[in-house]
This record gives C-alpha cells, sequence and structure tokens, in this order.
C-alpha cells in the first residue's frame, strides 16, 4: 500500500479552489459534494488519477476531468 501512496502532501491553493467550484457547480452539487469537489480539484491539478472506494459520488466528476483508479487490494 505504501508504494500506491505518495510521499508528499499536495497544498492547496487558489488555482485548486478554482477547479473545485467549477466542479461543484458543473454537477450541481449538494452539500455533501464540496469536500468531494476539492479533493478531486486536488487530485486533477496534479493530473493523478484518483482511487476511492466511493465511487458514487466521485464518478460525477468524471466528465469534468477526473479519472479514477482502482484502489488497490487491501
Amino acid at each position: 500500500m505504501l508504494a500506491f501512496l505518495s510521499k508528499e502532501i499536495i497544498p492547496s491553493d487558489a488555482s485548486q479552489a478554482l477547479i473545485a467550484a467549477r466542479l461543484f457547480n458543473a454537477v450541481e452539487g449538494s452539500r455533501h459534494l464540496r469536500v468531494d469537489a476539492m479533493i478531486a480539484a486536488a487530485a486533477i491539478s496534479q493530473m493523478a488519477r484518483l482511487a476511492t472506494l466511493n465511487t458514487e459520488d466521485f464518478n460525477l466528476f468524471e466528465p469534468h476531468g477526473l479519472e479514477l483508479a482502482a484502489p488497490p487490494e487491501v
């Protein structure tokens, strides 16, 4: 699992906030999607795939640039 994870923390910045706002508005998000939009924005800004078990919410962001990855087997 450690090999799958990056060793750096991605700082949040204004460009990620703009991406998150665009994502949230594009999916006509409810309040519970605000944090998901921020997480998706971090992945998009780093051109990274996002591994999550919460595919129900994050699938909404795929048409807007998010790429999902299958999480590793635990």
